[in-house]
């Protein structure tokens, strides 16, 4: 997980954030053989504020938006049939 943080006003600071999370193999298929799926990401923005920070105890408030997104590459969406 990467965030970015950049202070410019004294009260909140804007942040983004970037998550990747998958499975190292997918086995739900017998006949077929997968790395790295189903992968799942998540993009938010938005903006935080240190509430305390002191050597042992670090407090954030963050109050944003988020995407997220599964992407399956074996695509088990079945299709309807007339």
């Amino acid at each position: 997980m990467w965030n970015f943080n950049y202070t410019k006003y004294e009260s909140v600071d804007p942040y983004g954030s970037v998550r990747f999370g998958s499975q190292f193999q997918d086995k739900s298929d017998s006949e077929q053989f997968r790395y790295v799926n189903p992968m799942r990401f998540t993009e938010s923005i938005g903006i935080a504020k240190i509430l305390t920070k002191t050597e042992d105890r670090h407090w954030l408030m963050r109050f944003g938006l988020a995407a997220r997104r599964i992407v399956d590459r074996d695509g088990n969406i079945e299709e309807e049939e007339d």
